[in-house]
């Protein structure tokens, strides 16, 4: 059903887990709310390398992160919103009530494809790091922890000679959350071609993917976002 229940005994707290789209209906009895919530990763488009060149990508960013405090009548009855992955695209953002509160989704990374024939040997071409995501937003409770998504790091392809089989491509991994790892980087010597990793947990961007020399890479997702209400009695 996309949600998770888990209640101890005496005074523990109600855990519902949120990975679809769904209703907060507070549990009877919530004297107060903790909130955890992270926006979906970014994934990394298909690349196709030209004739003796290169096409790379940087990692992907992670979605925003947030937990904070409320009372259960400030979200009772919302609907909530858990951010998704699309392949090959930007994360989309987790939320509460529309506006009350808001994890944004990560970016999908930038690529740069080079063909050797036109620079000479020793050339470095360096991409733009992945942009990260605006940190989350909330107009309810009292935040306890603030934190923006994860851009990914540069990329770089040197080219040692004039083919691109002669030269050495640096990746960068996805982003990552307090809930999730971002995928590795894609570094190797061409030719070659190497898929983006994914990310584990939630919100998590994919690694870098890196081909040559007419190969190919496929696209793929970030990690899902999550939401999580903690029910206090």
């Amino acid at each position: 059903m996309g949600i998770r229940s888990v209640a101890g005994g005496g005074r523990a707290p109600v855990v519902k887990v949120f990975t679809s789209n769904a209703t907060y209906n507070a549990t009877a009895g919530t004297r107060w709310c903790e909130v955890e919530m992270v926006g979906g990763g970014g994934g990394v488009v298909a690349l196709n390398a030209p004739t003796g060149g290169v096409a790379i990508s940087a990692g992907a960013a992670s979605g925003s992160y947030i937990k904070l405090q409320c009372l259960p009548s400030e979200i009772d009855g919302q609907p909530v919103v858990v951010g998704q992955n699309p392949t090959g695209n930007s994360g989309t953002a987790s939320s509460i009530g529309g506006t009350l509160i808001v994890a944004p989704g990560g970016s999908a990374p930038g690529t740069v494809s080079v063909s050797s024939a036109s620079l000479p040997a020793g050339t470095v071409v360096n991409a733009a790091p992945t942009n990260p995501p605006s940190a989350a937003t909330f107009t309810v409770g009292q935040v306890i922890s603030l934190v923006s998504g994860q851009g990914a790091s540069n990329v770089i392809v040197y080219l040692s000679a004039a083919n691109a089989a002669s030269g050495i491509c640096v990746g960068s991994a996805g982003g990552s959350t307090p809930l999730g790892a971002g995928g590795w980087a894609a570094n190797d010597y061409p030719p070659f071609a190497r898929n983006p990793a994914n990310g584990t947990g939630y919100g998590s961007g994919c690694g870098s993917a890196v081909c040559s020399n007419n190969a190919s890479t496929q696209a793929r997702s970030g990690q899902p976002g999550v939401v999580i209400i903690r029910e206090y009695f």
